[in-house]
């Protein structure tokens, strides 16, 4: 399948993940859509109507015969389709490219937002929605209980609440910007009718500037996800096994002197059932990585993301040209805001950040609705969530709240019943300083940007974006920049592990601008991944990092690009394989680890889908070695925890001192994992290799109950090598969860743009006006 995630029609028209049947009637002429549901999308009065909703019709001109572009009907040749859109000041052209790209051109930038709007939803519809409400806690009232906590997590937490008070307060470019996209969804969803929707028995509502905001803001959760459960496992071993097995897990060097045996004992208390909550419905953090170079001439980048694997990738690739800026880029579905891209004079790529933005905050409560501060005792506030389940029972939730936030603690009981721990510690969860803004004035400056100068100085727009970006950017003279856009909170150093909240111990004094990384670099190589040195789960990252740096300095051209984003090298792997060695060979012969052993012998740590090393290696630290090293009744959920767990073990095998305990559990992982390996792929170990235990297998969240399962597809790569594939499961085989979702490749002295996702590879001529069919979006 091509970027453009068009299929070609096969039968009857039918609109699936992508987007709607085509057919030759339009809406009525005054563009009334009794179906609609007006309803905000997160309860309330909120965003109602549907801006940008107008009258729709469709003229096919005749053409002459040529070859089917791949929409969703079949085409006797190039068609000239109109529609009216009510958020348009001027009229726009969209065209598509062999491989169904929109190209928009517009005589203003806001128009240009709202032809991507309307692409967006013609070719994506459904996609949009669902990624909606996952952000609004909506995603159970589609895919039934397999969501529900999930969406009583996000509920809880307050994604919808923020989004709506924030599409309140926008103004400015930022909302306008919104409002226009906004309305170029609404003008297409007026005619779209995507297969799901028949399927599940439901109507796409309308598109407001909340629930862009929802979106950006639920990927903002995500990372925040990713770094505060460290805090609880990490004080739960300090508390209940001391410093030696504290730093055992910890992924960044903490400081475990505490202010009192007191904030020891508390620590105890806590209710880890929340750090599972959170594995359980795991949303995939929005990563990857940005490689850019000026150091041979005009700039090269490269930008890869990993996103969870799902078809069609939720990066939307798309043409925008106005009077003032030509570019190319990658959007996030069911935002304006492009991720990565290339205009004229600059390319530029961002990736969330692991920031440090969230506190657990541990309250004393009365039982009777009050919560102590220093001055004394409050009320909680408290309001209900109401979570519908398709084919199930509501879940009818209590959300109480503290001055520092939620309780999850609360939560949680009312998910699974009351703690077993003796007298459990409320905890509520701090996060969210900058939940009521958008990272949109800063990516759209980038597309702007002449320079790597004008690329620094859109760094303050992004201090209202509820996410930290990690950006790299590189102009047409070869200079190359990378900056940290967005600011974190202020607050007191102890922050780093669960502190106590009626001791001010929680509170966030301000706000900063992250360090400021806009000098010149060195050898005018760039790279971005995310890495701040301050969030949690951050070692799995860091060897990542280390490793395209070293690949960043021998880039050369474009194609190296490519070889840098497939690059399988383990390099966290590597430097503990002597260790193990040495383990293993106690065993001897006939010690249950020969094969094992032979397999390891010649490895080098390459994740290649053909590597025996690999495939022993892999199935021996999952499960096997995280139960033996990690093991759950003195550590917790730690093991649960999957890029935790993972940094933990490599620490404990790169020890020079492993306990006789660790020798026994190492020896006897990989034992098991040789019998895994015996018993599922054979006994011959040619036989046994990584592509055979880890496949991709993406799919749509809602396929047709008769749609043939999605091939598995033997995968390379690991969480620690550059193709940071991620396992799914506890146990192998493995399925890749998060993958390379999209690539983007630059090269400033071309005019042609490379976009790679799992389903093919497209050109992008910038500036080029495709010839095959045309859609003239006019205001009404």
């Amino acid at each position: 399948m091509s970027p453009g995630d068009r299929q070609r029609p096969t039968g009857a028209p039918q609109g699936g993940f992508g987007g709607s049947p085509w057919t030759e009637a339009g809406l009525p002429a005054d563009g009334n859509d009794p179906s609609a549901d007006t309803r905000a999308p997160f309860g309330g009065d909120g965003w109602a109507g549907s801006p940008g909703l107008a009258a729709d019709s469709a003229e096919a001109l005749p053409e002459p015969e040529k070859k089917s572009t791949g929409r969703r009907r079949r085409s006797k040749g190039p068609t000239h389709t109109r529609h009216t859109l009510a958020a348009l000041g001027s009229p726009v052209d969209v065209f598509r490219d062999e491989n169904a790209v929109a190209h928009a051109y517009a005589k203003t930038e806001r128009d240009a937002y709202a032809a991507l709007g309307f692409c967006m939803a013609e070719d994506r519809l459904f996609q949009m929605d669902f990624f909606r409400r996952r952000a609004n806690g909506r995603s159970a009232e589609l895919v039934g209980k397999a969501g529900a906590r999930h969406d009583a997590l996000v509920r809880t937490v307050g994604l919808p609440r923020r989004a709506a008070a924030a599409a309140s307060r926008m103004e400015g470019v930022a909302r306008d910007l919104l409002a226009a996209f906004a309305g170029g969804v609404n003008a297409a969803r007026a005619v779209a009718k995507p297969a799901e929707c028949e399927r599940l028995g439901y109507q796409i509502e309308p598109w407001t500037i909340a629930d862009s905001l929802a979106i950006e803001l639920y990927l903002a959760w995500t990372c925040a996800a990713a770094t505060w459960p460290e805090k609880i496992l990490v004080a739960q071993a300090l508390a209940s096994g001391g410093v030696d097995r504290a730093r055992s897990i910890a992924a960044s060097p903490v400081d475990f002197v505490t202010s009192s045996d007191d904030r020891t004992a508390l620590w105890a208390r806590l209710d880890c059932r929340i750090v599972d909550l959170v594995n359980q419905t795991d949303v995939g953090t929005p990563m990857g990585h940005v490689v850019a170079s000026g150091a041979s001439g005009p700039g090269l980048l490269g930008a890869t993301f990993e996103l969870l694997s799902m078809t069609p990738s939720p990066l939307y690739p798309v043409s925008l040209d106005t009077p003032d800026f030509k570019v190319v880029g990658l959007a996030h579905v069911g935002t304006p805001g492009l991720m990565a891209g290339r205009n004229e004079q600059v390319a530029w790529g961002v990736t969330g950040a692991r920031l440090d933005d969230a506190d657990c905050v541990m309250e004393e409560l009365d039982g009777i609705g009050n919560f102590r501060t220093e001055a004394g005792w409050e009320k909680l506030s408290r309001r209900r969530e109401m979570v519908r389940v398709r084919e199930g029972e509501t879940l009818r939730l209590e959300v109480a709240e503290t001055r520092h936030g939620p309780l999850v603690s609360h939560l949680m009981e009312q998910l699974d019943g009351p703690s077993g721990a003796e007298r459990p510690m409320a905890l509520a969860l701090c996060w969210g300083a900058n939940s009521l803004g958008t990272a949109l004035p800063g990516l759209a400056a980038l597309a702007r940007a002449g320079s790597t100068d004008e690329v620094v100085e859109s760094e303050s727009l992004f201090d209202r974006s509820p996410l930290v970006l990690d950006v790299a950017a590189v102009d047409r003279s070869g200079s190359s920049v990378r900056l940290l856009a967005g600011t974190r909170p202020t607050r007191d150093p102890a922050a780093r592990l669960p502190v106590r909240g009626w001791m001010s111990e929680g509170r966030w004094s301000g706000m900063e601008s992250m360090p400021d990384t806009g000098a010149p670099v060195e050898g005018g190589v760039v790279v971005a991944t995310g890495v701040t040195g301050e969030g949690g789960n951050e070692a799995v990252l860091r060897y990542r990092a280390a490793r395209l740096a070293e690949c960043a300095r021998h880039l050369v051209e474009p194609d190296s690009l490519d070889a840098i984003s497939k690059d399988v090298a383990d390099t966290g792997v590597a430097s503990v394989l002597p260790r193990v060695r040495a383990i293993l060979d106690t065993a001897g012969p006939g010690g249950g680890v020969d094969r094992a052993r032979e397999a390891l012998d010649s490895w080098d740590g390459e994740a290649s889908e053909s590597s025996r090393g690999a495939a022993i290696f892999y199935v021996a630290l999952s499960p096997h070695l995280i139960e033996g090293l990690l093991p759950e009744s003195r550590l917790g959920p730690v093991g649960r925890c999957r890029e935790l767990a993972w940094a933990a073990v490599l620490r404990i095998l790169g020890s020079e001192t492993p306990t006789e305990e660790q020798r026994t559990a190492i020896l006897s992982a990989f034992a098991r994992a040789e019998q895994w390996l015996v018993e599922t792929l054979g006994e011959e170990p040619r036989t046994w290799t990584w592509g055979r235990v880890l496949s991709l297998q993406s799919e749509a969240p809602c396929p047709a109950p008769d749609e043939p399962p999605p091939t598995k597809i033997a995968a390379s790569g690991s969480p620690f090598t550059v193709l940071g594939q991620r396992f799914m499961g506890a146990k192998p085989p493995f399925r890749v969860d998060v993958g390379m979702g999209a690539r983007i490749v630059v090269d400033l002295s071309k005019q042609d743009t490379r976009i790679t996702s799992e389903h093919g590879e497209s050109v992008i001529r910038l500036g080029e006006k495709p010839t095959s069919e045309r859609v003239e979006l006019v205001s009404g």
